[in-house]
Formats: C-alpha cells, structure tokens, sequence
C-alpha cells in the first residue's frame, strides 16, 4: 500500500494551439513595474482590503489550498485606466501546480486584482513554462504586464467562475506535448514514491472545431463545459433496487424531497461546473438483503464496480415503522458522506487506505468513529429531517423527542449503554410507535 505523505494540487494540462503568438515583450516607459513608492503601497493595501472583504468573489479552488497570499510581494501593472495588483500564491506545504505528463514543464499562480474607475474584480494567473520553478516565481522578471522577451511558455487566465477567458502561447520552442487535444486542470494528490492520484477536476479548455475561429487568445482555442466530454464519468445514485419494495421506495422519495439526505449524498450526483470531482466515477447505490449496512468501494463485501452500497434489511423495512425505516436510510447515508469526505480527503477509494486512516485515529473502527462523529455533529439533521418525514404522513412531534430518540439511537450503538426497557419505550417511542405504513 502506497504511504501518503504529500498532498499535491496539479494541474493536468493538454493545451491545444494552432498557431503559437510570436509575442515579443518590451520593458518601456509605459510597461515598468512600479515599486516602493507610497503611492503604491496604499494601492496594494486598498487590494488587499477588497480581498478580505469580498470572499464571494475570490471563491478560488486554488486558494482553498493557500497557505498564504505573498501581499509582501505584490506589484502593479499599469494599463491606463486600469490598475492591476498581482500577488503571488503560496500554497500550504507540499502542495504544488504541476503539468501532468510533462515533467520539464512548470507551473507559478498569481491572483491579479484589477481596479479600475467602476469597479473591482480578480482573476487567476498560470504561467506554464520548462523554465526553473524559481524563475517564474521572480515577480520582476515574470508577471501580468512584463515578461522578459525569452520567455518560453503559456500563460491562462481563469475568472471566478472557475471559466478560462484566455490563453496564450509565448514562442515555446518545446511545446507541450499533449498540445493536440486541449487542456484540463485536476486535484491530485502525491505519494512517497510519486505517484500521482486526481481528486478534482478544476477546468479544461477544448481545441476549436474551426482554428480561425478566435478561441480565447490561444490561437484557436476555445472554452467549453468540462462535463461534455466525460458524462459517462459523472456520479450517479442507484435507486433501482428500491422499486422491489414499495414502503422501501416510498420512504426514500420522501426524504429525498428534503435538503438533508439530498445533502448527505449530494457528493454522489454529477457535480455542477467548475467543479468536477475527478474522483469522478463516485457512485451510490441501494440495494435490499438481510442487513442493513455501508459498504465502501473495494471492501470484499462489495461486488458493485466503483460504488459505495448501502444496503437494507428487507425484513426490518417490512417489520418496523416507517420512520424507524426512515431512520436508518439518514443513518446509512450519512455513513456514505463521511465515507465520501474521507475519499477526497485522502484521494483514494482504496479500502484498505479509509479503514488506516481510522483505525490510526484510535477511537475504533470505522463504524465506531463515523458514529462519533454522527452523535457530535449530526444529531439536529437527522432528527430534523425524521421530524419533516413524519409531517408528510400527517404525524407533528416536537423536533426535540426526535433529537431525544436519535442520541439514544447513537448512543446505544457507539457506548453500549445498558438501558432499561422503559428508557428504551420512552426514548423510542417516537420512533417504534410510528405507523408501519407509507403514504
């Protein structure tokens, strides 16, 4: 088993550039870095304000990653009416940008704050050249305004929307070797012995159909929806098997009509754009039997390809109240999230990594652990969402009953309490008492 000791954000990139712009950059009187004036300095405390106080509008997957923004380090270009502050971005420790199948090729992230007479916005930068990472990180030397004129290599820039507006190319003499084909840019992560597992999908750029048709500044180039071409990819949420029980099937479009199981499995369904888990292939599925539990992905109980199952003991579906039902479906999913998080968290579905991670916690198995973390975090939701379930049959409980019937329920589970049968009535009998029926 592979030993996670670094977690990387790369960048995978396959650009593709019909004909390359023969750009030759000039430093002159009306392109030089401006630096230590006064002046300057109010300027970058004035970006560095609208930064802080405007989070909606610098929502970057990139900066989740951030270990800090370099303001120490921050210039300006000026474009006449235009100001633009650009600030380098140091990622946390291990974490780096990287072109994937190009090993000569690097990456340097900047954010630029533009502000202008009308109003104030940012964008990303990318630099992407076989030069040494220590060079483009030389903000002198390489930046939005002034790049010397031997630069070799590309340059992206992506708004806040996570949508590239442009692409350009600088006389690369070794071109990228996936320029055929366009480009996407995925979360990975990376292991001791470097290899290389994607977790997100930020971005990608396809090539245009028609080479003159403009693209976006990357000679043919145009912008796409990441999703067109990897559909079959998407996450999905397997519900087939409830149709073979009625009340199974009732129970479930029940809750799903609520936010809080929608919530709870939401990282099973096909992502909206920018973000596109390059987990990818993340699936949910239902299933009935004669238990009812969680399985993850790769577990040897698991014969479904590239899914976590939750299955349900048909017995007890037949046999037990419909909220008691109703229950376990918020119990068992809220399992498949926690699950989920840790996938992306250590970005990979190996079975045998997820059990580590918890086992190395020291509060038990996964089980255990997931349902601590339940009874510490999740009790108001389910009870909420157990609560809104039985106002569709008609039933009006107080939410605080429900939220006394799920921390008994967890309790019992997590802690083996020994309780006597008239705390199990009392606690319970919200619950065990409901009709068996679904309507």
């Amino acid at each position: 088993m592979k030993n996670l000791t670094s977690l990387v954000l790369i960048a995978v990139l396959m650009l593709f550039i019909n004909s390359c712009e023969k750009d030759e950059f000039q430093t002159t009187s009306d392109s030089v870095l401006k630096s230590g004036l006064e002046n300057n300095k109010n300027i970058i405390d004035n970006a560095q304000a609208w930064f802080n106080s405007h989070p909606e509008e610098n929502k970057y997957t990139l900066l989740e990653k951030k270990d800090k923004l370099e303001w120490n380090k921050a210039i300006i270009n000026d474009l006449d009416s235009i100001l633009i502050v650009e600030i380098p971005i140091k990622l946390k420790e291990n974490y780096i940008l990287k072109v994937d199948n190009e090993e000569h090729f690097n990456v340097e992230q900047r954010i630029l704050i533009y502000l202008t007479q009308d109003s104030t916005y940012s964008l990303i930068e990318f630099f992407i050249s076989d030069e040494e990472l220590d060079y483009l990180q030389n903000t002198e030397k390489i930046n939005y305004k002034v790049k010397e004129k031997d630069f070799e290599g590309y340059t992206i820039l992506m708004n806040n929307n996570e949508e590239i507006i442009e692409v350009k190319s600088f006389k690369p003499e070794t071109p990228l070797k996936s320029a055929s084909s366009g480009y996407c840019v995925y979360l990975c992560w990376i292991y001791n012995d470097g290899s290389i597992q994607n977790i997100a999908l930020i971005y990608c750029v396809m090539p245009a159909e028609d080479s003159g048709s403009g693209g976006s500044g990357g000679g043919g180039t145009t912008i796409v929806d990441p999703t067109d071409d990897i559909v079959d990819d998407l996450p999905e949420v397997y519900t087939k098997d409830l149709e073979q029980n009625e009340k199974a099937l009732c129970i479930y479009d029940k809750l799903i009509d609520g936010a809080i199981l929608n919530d709870f499995i939401k990282r099973y369904y096909p992502p909206t754009k920018p973000f596109l888990p390059a987990l990818g292939e993340l699936n949910l599925t239902w299933t009935l039997g004669s238990s009812t539990k969680t399985v993850p992905i790769g577990d040897p109980d698991n014969g479904v390809y590239n899914s976590v199952v939750i299955q349900l003991d048909e017995a007890s579906l037949n046999g037990q109240s419909a909220t008691n039902n109703a229950l376990n479906m918020l119990h068992e999913a809220l399992h498949a999230k926690l699950i989920a998080e840790m996938y992306d968290e250590v970005g990979s579905t190996d079975f045998k990594i997820l059990y580590a991670q918890y086992k190395g916690w020291g509060q038990g198995d996964l089980d255990a652990q997931q349902e601590l973390e339940m009874y510490n975090f999740y009790i108001t939701d389910i009870a909420s969402a157990l609560k809104s379930y039985d106002e569709s049959q008609g039933i009006n409980n107080n939410l605080d009953e429900y939220k006394a019937a799920v921390r008994y329920d967890l309790a019992d589970e997590i802690f083996d309490v020994n309780h006597s049968e008239d705390d199990y009535n009392s606690y319970l009998k919200i619950l065990i008492k409901s009709s068996k029926t679904c309507n």
